[in-house]
């Protein structure tokens, strides 16, 4: 089995929160797809779409979670990658006013320029370090696809919990690894050269600094592998900390409030159970369901899961999937808009962007995306989450500056070329080239 894999859906989750702690939600001004298709007001009638008097929006597309049939034991691993990516995206769109801010950044894997989720896989499994199992896939995309809202915290993971059987690994501790998923009951070590070594995982009590560095079932506290803490144990300000189903409260693991019950969070992940929000003006929050389709909206009255705050009316109006008909970017979800009626990916270097409000990758140049050149301005992953500068180049601190080479010291994988990341070579964090399996 994978246990608690990167590549899966805590990624999704980590990858937003990332994004959050690094950057701030840009200004009004700075071409964000929030005003494409993000929760604030779309471009309405100037979109590409049929316009606010178009009628009722038509149903979403058909059920993304059921991809392609690779046979009669289920789906070939591109296929699988591809519908739990989709599964994924549909549960992070229905889920957005739950989520908060987190919920939008996720949104960013349901663009195609994503790619498909578990790429790192594909040569693990062609070299036999991990096995794939097609029947097991099969079921974890139906069973992740009946998953809702108020699944998001009552499993420790989804992945983990509905799908460990879709991938094996086969590397034993102390033999060479490319990367954690390959490790039986461990994971990989890789310094300054490739490959890595395979090492067992800690248990209670050994140093960590990660909770994916501790056996299952710990969590990393205070440099320590310890027990996820059940109602009533000590936390340090980290929901994982605690069991599944309970919440970080005042240092202290709590049984996540109900309705009606007090909560502090309006914005960014609610704390309340199931797919309650928090609702209410600040010292009077209670969790409850959310305003309704059509009821009124604001930064203290969010809306209902599936739904979104349209700010130009501050009324709720349902999301519509990927795919989906609608009258008005604001109906679609992060990085899409409203194109002749269907909710389309906001445009990518080289595709035309003379109709689309903004481009997801590049900026708009005389009608078509275009990538940035050395220390030109560039905008951030909020914005631009597949990036504004050439090949070779990063954006730093709204300049595309050149990425840096083998060996040197770097911060964020971005800032190292491509096929490299930023690791720990076991004296600094330098850009290294990223290990695949033979």
């Amino acid at each position: 089995m994978i246990r608690r894999t990167g590549l899966a859906w805590i990624a999704l989750l980590a990858l937003a929160i990332t994004a959050c702690d690094e950057e701030s939600p840009p200004d009004d001004d700075a071409g964000s797809p929030v005003d494409a298709g993000g929760m604030d007001a779309g471009p309405g009638d100037e979109d590409g779409g049929p316009g606010e008097d178009a009628g009722p929006v038509a149903d979403a597309a058909p059920d993304a979670s059921d991809p392609p049939d690779g046979g009669p034991t289920g789906p070939t691993l591109a296929d699988f990658r591809e519908g739990y990516r989709q599964a994924a995206c549909e549960l992070l769109v229905e889920c957005e006013s739950k989520l908060g801010p987190l919920g939008l950044l996720t949104e960013r894997v349901c663009h195609p320029a994503e790619g498909m989720v578990f790429d790192g896989l594909n040569d693990s499994v062609a070299g036999g370090t991990v096995t794939y199992d097609p029947v097991a896939a099969r079921t974890c995309l139906d069973d992740f696809g009946a998953l809702g809202c108020a699944d998001l915290f009552s499993l420790e993971s989804p992945f983990d919990m509905l799908c460990r059987d879709v991938f094996t690994p086969t590397v034993a501790a102390g033999d060479p690894c490319a990367r954690d998923e390959e490790c039986v009951d461990g994971r990989c070590v890789v310094e300054a050269t490739c490959p890595g070594t395979c090492v067992a995982l800690a248990e209670a009590g050994m140093g960590c600094d990660d909770d994916d560095e501790c056996a299952e079932g710990l969590a990393c506290v205070g440099g320590s592998c310890e027990a996820r803490r059940g109602e009533g144990g000590s936390c340090a300000g980290d929901d994982d900390d605690c069991m599944a189903g309970l919440y970080c409260e005042a240092g202290t693991c709590a049984t996540r409030p109900t309705e009606g019950d007090p909560c502090e969070r309006p914005v960014g992940v609610s704390e309340c159970a199931d797919a309650l929000v928090c609702t209410g003006p600040e010292g009077s929050r209670t969790c409850a369901t959310g305003a309704a389709d059509g009821a009124s909206c604001d930064a203290d009255t969010p809306c209902a899961p599936g739904l979104r705050c349209n700010d130009g009316s501050n009324t709720c109006i349902r999301i519509v999937a990927a795919g989906g008909a609608c009258s008005a970017s604001r109906q679609c979800p992060f990085y899409f808009w409203c194109d002749g009626g269907t909710c389309v990916p906001l445009p990518t270097a080289g595709e035309s962007c003379s109709l689309a409000p903004s481009c997801v990758q590049g900026q708009c140049e005389s009608g078509t995306c275009e990538r940035r050149a050395d220390g030109e301005t560039c905008r951030g992953s909020f914005v631009a989450p597949f990036g504004d500068c050439d090949a070779g180049l990063y954006c730093d601190s709204g300049t595309c500056t050149a990425t840096s080479s083998d060996g040197a010291s770097c911060t964020d994988d971005d800032e190292c070329g491509d096929g490299m990341e930023c690791r720990d070579d076991g004296t600094d964090d330098t850009c290294r080239p990223i290990c695949t399996s033979s």
